[in-house]
């Protein structure tokens, strides 16, 4: 085991409420539509202030990093008022001129493409006001479900140093907001569904849900009335109607036309080895569920790999740990090694220092000419994400990032930025969940074969401005989304590429004809412009050596877009101002920073965090905030103890002076908000939590004697198939022994008499255990076949080499039938 430091690690920041103060947000309502893979989200948020002096409540929270957010309305006694975009000095400045005037004003601010800050100021004592935001976005894909998913709080954020350095508010406080044990705000959520052919089936592994069908579609509620803002809700949408090559025109106000195409591209698999290094996140954040899920992930991906792969597992927190110290060829006996390493990981590392070390795995040469891909399991949860996201992009040319994101509140920007980055791909993982079927997706893709020069035509039209600018990867059968401003109506889209040599295409047809007035298509093309602009793929970034000119040209463009599309971006912001007649001169606002509840399984903590309000507490059932509208408040002070609050990160949560969106922007702050102390760096878990459970006749006499592989992680499985999946060897092979005959439950006479009929021996043994093995997954786990597929076709290509190799033509079919009619015997 080989460990390099990566940097000293920061010291954690720890923060006090000084005093018992009510906090302004009441609670959020959420309404969703869903159509397809689109979605358009209205989200209320409702303050009231119950102190005797004017505040401004300061908000952090999380959006879906694809959401294009598009709307801010206030709504106070009765008015409401639109809020408008600016370039975001302009946003600040008139944001704080409104506030110095004695007018309200709310200030809706980027800090993150999945992270916002809300500033409602000037807010007046018993004044209530709801800020309602709207955002549309293009829906992600969870095998043949539509993911929606409604990101609810920020996790704590590791905050490496240079990000912790400066005047505050630094560029670390701006994503950790203040965390407390409890909030007394929570949420209520419902959504119209409807999708292609009807709706088939709808799952929330993240919260009790209720569903209505009726014509097709679904509406869909929380089980209770509201629930706690601890975690992501996550709702799996399968259609009737499987995804097929689609395409929509929009023509804008300007008489522009607007393309959403979505090509469904039929891809061969690659045969050629790979270098994968599995890249794991081991900081303290990373605790109890997480750890544990990454653990079982990581057995099922080491048993995903294939001879001629060679592969490494470097684990990284404050340090960074690598098992082999280079890439080692796959082989039973580097598999047993890895996989008794695997068991023995846990959360013990530190920070979050994820780019020295995936600097380290990205600028060591590739093993024997392979091509590198990087597996990263993580929890995301850190502020240089920029950083990391570049450093992906800057390597893509030979390595691609396939990262898994692990935890109920990971932070799913960074994740899929740097698999976008990198031209690989990302998946969600929820601890608890069963992962088989997502990691077997993700490996498909991984095998996927590499392809060049990959272009979009447009058939009697010409683009004026593509999204995304470049496509770095295709994967089969997975729906991808272009976007194209044009000249014209196109009659067809043609997507072409390069693979292994041979050309490959896919078209989808429009029809000229039909070209519909509106803005969404628009609304959703500037939103992944915009995306492009800010991860560096656009054609805005080229061209030019000199960085600052590049940077200005990106900064534009990205204010034209958003200002003509109405979008909040790093470059705009959203103000609404109250207007009020002048009056009586008022005392200057006082901040309060809204504090979040702990993300649920954070750091090992396995409680859901709660939100309290008088009348529930100490009777542990949540309050109601359905009919919030109709004026039901929670009144309840926030009280915080007086010791540090384990796991806080970000500036204090109250402070005097009203916080200056301009000086914000400007990197300056009044002296009673500028930062003393140490940097802010990762949480410590709070002692005391317990540690993550650690990570399965001569016949009968040599079962015994070849149990070799280590067992895998807890929790232990709960469907037998899992158990069997867990026995098969390096080389896809399962061997005749005592745990293989216990899972499919036969006498191993009846295997070796068929052995024997092949020439008998271990080999022989092997073939028919391999061939049981795979018959018993095709009748006893047929529903989980995409589950277990690949690890099948491991397993005959296993045989038939075997066959081949010992002078065996043609005996593979009548073998497999028999075996098949034997297993199928067992049942009957």
């Amino acid at each position: 085991m080989r460990t390099q430091t990566a940097v000293a690690e920061p010291t954690t920041g720890a923060y006090v409420m000084p005093e018992r103060r009510p906090l302004p947000l009441e609670g959020v309502r959420v309404a969703a539509e869903i159509s397809g893979a689109a979605s358009r989200v209205v989200m209320a948020q409702r303050y009231r202030n119950a102190e005797a002096v004017p505040v401004e409540a300061v908000y952090v929270f999380p959006l879906p990093e694809g959401a294009a957010l598009c709307g801010l309305v206030i709504e106070t006694a009765g008015r409401r008022i639109n809020g408008r975009v600016l370039e975001r000095e302009e946003a600040f400045a008139a944001y704080d001129d409104a506030l110095a005037a004695g007018h309200g004003a709310a200030l809706l601010d980027e800090e993150r493409p999945n992270v916002f800050t809300a500033s409602v100021g000037n807010l007046l004592p018993g004044q209530e006001l709801t800020v309602e935001l709207t955002w549309v976005e293009t829906l992600a894909r969870e095998g043949e479900a539509i993911r929606f998913a409604l990101p609810t709080v920020v996790a704590p954020r590791y905050v490496p140093d240079g990000d912790a350095r400066g005047v505050s508010p630094t560029p670390g406080e701006r994503v950790s907001p203040p965390v407390a044990p409890a909030v007394p705000y929570g949420f209520t959520f419902a959504a119209e569904v409807e999708l292609p052919g009807g709706v088939a089936g709808v799952e929330s592994p993240t919260h009790p849900i209720r569903v209505r069908l009726a014509d097709g579609k679904a509406r869909v509620e929380l089980a209770q009335e509201a629930a706690a803002m601890d975690r992501d809700l996550v709702l799996l949408l399968t259609p009737v109607a499987a995804a097929k090559p689609c395409g929509r025109l929009e023509r804008q106000a300007d008489g522009s036309v607007v393309a959403a195409v979505s090509f469904v591209p039929n891809l061969s698999r690659s045969g050629g080895s790979r270098e994968v290094v599995f890249l794991v996140d081991r900081s303290g954040s990373m605790n109890g569920d997480s750890i544990a899920a990454v653990r079982r992930a990581l057995q099922l991906c080491l048993r995903s790999l294939e001879e001629g792969d060679a592969f490494d597992i470097v684990g990284f927190g404050s340090t960074f740990q690598t098992l082999f110290g280079a890439p080692r060829p796959y082989a039973q006996a580097s598999l047993e090694e890895a996989s008794a390493h695997v068991e023995r990981l846990q959360a013990d590392l530190g920070g979050t220092e994820i780019l020295p070390a995936l600097r380290s795995v990205l600028e060591r040469p590739c093993a024997c000419g392979l091509r590198r891909e990087v597996v990263l399991l993580t929890d995301g949860e850190v502020s240089n994400d920029d950083a990391v996201v570049a450093l992906a992009r800057e390597h893509a040319a030979t390595t691609r990032v396939f990262a898994f994101g692990i935890g109920h509140a990971a932070s799913e920007h960074l994740v899929r930025a740097v698999a976008r980055a990198s031209g690989g791909a990302a998946e969600m993982i929820l601890p608890g969940r069963a992962l088989e079927a997502t990691v077997v997706r993700q490996f498909g893709r991984l095998r996927a074969a590499a392809l060049e020069d990959v272009r979009v035509a447009w058939s009697g039209a010409k683009a004026q401005l593509q999204a995304p600018a470049t496509v770095a990867q295709l994967f089969d059968g997975e729906p991808l989304a272009v976007y194209a401003w044009l000249d014209g109506a196109p009659a067809a889209a043609l997507l072409s590429a390069t693979s292994a040599g041979k050309a490959v295409s896919w078209e989808v047809e429009l029809d000229p004809e039909k070209v519909a007035d509106g803005s969404l298509l628009g609304t959703l093309a500037a939103r992944a412009a915009i995306r492009d602009l800010e991860e560096g793929t656009a054609e805005a970034r080229r061209g030019s050596n000199q960085r600052e000119r590049a940077e200005t040209r990106v900064r534009e463009a990205i204010v034209r877009l958003a200002v003509r599309y109405g979008l909040a971006s790093r470059e705009t912001s959203f103000v609404a101002v109250e207007e009020r007649e002048a009056g009586e001169d008022r005392p200057a606002a006082e901040l309060r920073r809204i504090p979040v509840a702990l993300a649920h399984g954070w750091g090992g903590v396995g409680t859901a965090s709660r939100y309290l309000s008088a009348d529930v507490l100490g009777q542990g059932a949540p309050a109601s905030v359905a009919g919030w509208s109709a004026n039901i408040r929670f009144d309840a002070a926030m009280q915080v103890s007086s010791g540090p609050i384990d796991g806080a990160v970000g500036s204090p949560i109250l402070a005097e002076a009203r916080f200056s969106r301009r000086a914000r922007s400007q990197g300056s702050a009044p002296p009673s908000l500028r930062r003393s102390g140490p940097p802010v760096g990762e949480p410590v878990p709070p002692a005391g939590y317990p540690a993550p459970p650690a990570g399965p006749h001569d016949a009968r006499r040599r079962a015994r004697e070849d149990e070799g592989n280590a067992p895998l992680s807890a929790p232990p499985a709960t469907r037998r198939h899992d158990a069997l999946v867990r026995l098969q060897r390096a080389d896809g092979s399962w061997r005749l022994t005592e745990r293989l005959l216990d899972e499919i439950g036969l006498e191993p006479e009846r295997l070796v008499w068929w052995a024997d009929s092949i020439g008998g021996g271990v080999r022989c043994e092997a073939i028919v255990a391999t061939l049981a093995a795979v018959a018993f997954l095709e009748m006893d786990a047929a529903e989980y076949k995409d589950e277990w597929s690949s690890l099948a076709a491991k397993a005959e290509r296993w045989v038939q080499a075997t066959l081949a190799a010992m002078g065996i033509d043609g005996a593979f079919e009548p073998l497999r039938d028999d075996v098949d009619d034997l297993i199928r015997g067992r049942r009957e």
